[in-house]
């Protein structure tokens, strides 16, 4: 049988600005209540859910997202093949929710079109000028259970002044809440918060503490930016951290941790971490439990490839390429 790895720690790069927040204050939320927007009804606001059932015919599983009343993402995965494909929403006015893969290559668009009611996702697949119908229908059992928890947080340079030098942050974590021991829930808080470095106990705490981490470290730097370059729009400065969880079924958990911060310039830069832990064995994996000793070389090599394949492909359609790892590495191999 053939298990799925994916590939630890891939970073990506981003190239965009968004708008800062209005937000003064902490707005950490827990909270889920329904709230119905089009395509979507009777579903909480905030929620991380698995969905089972199949596209196409096939088998398939769905790992969703929802952060806020418009925004979904994820990965969804054909059973038989186990590769997962990215899924991000797009805003609809015709009444569905539209769930497009990520498409490294720009290639024809395909989607996943339809309505969540409640706890069934159904409608079509489209792609490649053809369409095929899906049904997937809420199914928690042997998960890994997840608590969807967001906080965020804007400081100003000059409180009295919209057009002040700002920062805003926006977080939306993953807490394991239920599905294994308590020792083994614990071992996988240890491992996505550790690039914080120290111990979290309360999601709340930990979605809190990252908020306010970026908008502490900038305000110094803002100061001398709102006096340089007064009412600029690259004054506002904005961070995003984002959790989706790639893999749900024992003995294998993949979380992509995802960032993209603004600081000023042309664009931003962002990324994502991979982490993927072996609950039978209650560890987090390496890249020495993935590969064999002297894989360096031979990985290397295939981004490489991966890479240029992506470059010529790119210039073929005529479009200036804004790379992004995480998009031309192979996320995933087979043993």
């Amino acid at each position: 049988m053939r298990k799925l790895l994916p590939i630890l720690a891939l970073l990506g790069i981003a190239a965009c600005q968004p708008k800062a927040s209005n937000n003064h204050n902490d707005s950490t939320s827990v909270t889920e209540t329904p709230a119905g927007v089009l395509g979507v009804k009777n579903a909480p606001n905030r929620f991380y859910k698995q969905f089972k059932g199949t596209v196409a015919g096939k088998p398939a599983t769905l790992q969703l997202i929802r952060s806020a009343e418009n925004n979904f993402s994820g990965y969804y995965v054909y059973d038989s093949i186990g590769e997962p494909i990215r899924l991000f929403s797009r805003q609809d006015t015709t009444g569905f929710l539209i769930l497009l893969e990520e498409d490294p290559m720009g290639d024809a668009e395909k989607m996943l079109k339809g309505k969540l009611v409640g706890d069934t996702y159904a409608g079509e697949w489209t792609g490649n000028g053809k369409s095929y119908p899906f049904s997937l229908k809420e199914d928690n059992s042997g998960i890994i259970e997840m608590q969807l928890i967001t906080a965020g947080d804007t400081v100003r340079v000059r409180n009295d002044d919209p057009e002040s030098a700002s920062a805003t942050s926006t977080v939306e974590i993953l807490w394991p809440v239920g599905g294994a021991p308590e020792q083994t829930l614990q071992m996988i808080r240890d491992s996505l918060t550790q690039p914080s470095k120290q111990r979290f106990t309360k999601g709340e705490e930990y979605a809190r503490s990252v908020a306010s981490e970026f908008t502490a470290s900038s305000i110094g730097d803002l100061k001398d930016v709102d006096t340089t370059y007064a009412r600029a729009a690259t004054n506002h400065w904005d961070a995003h951290v984002s959790d989706v969880v790639v893999w749900n079924k024992y003995p294998l958990l993949a979380v992509e941790q995802s960032y993209y911060e603004y600081t000023g310039g042309a664009h931003g830069n962002g990324g994502s971490r991979y982490t993927v832990f072996d609950l039978s064995k209650n560890k987090a994996l390496t890249l020495g439990d993935v590969f064999k000793p002297g894989y360096e070389a031979v990985v290397s090599k295939a981004l490489e490839n991966r890479f240029a394949k992506s470059i010529i492909s790119n210039r073929k359609k005529g479009w200036m390429l804004c790379c992004s790892i995480r998009q031309l590495s192979p996320m995933i191999i087979f043993i």
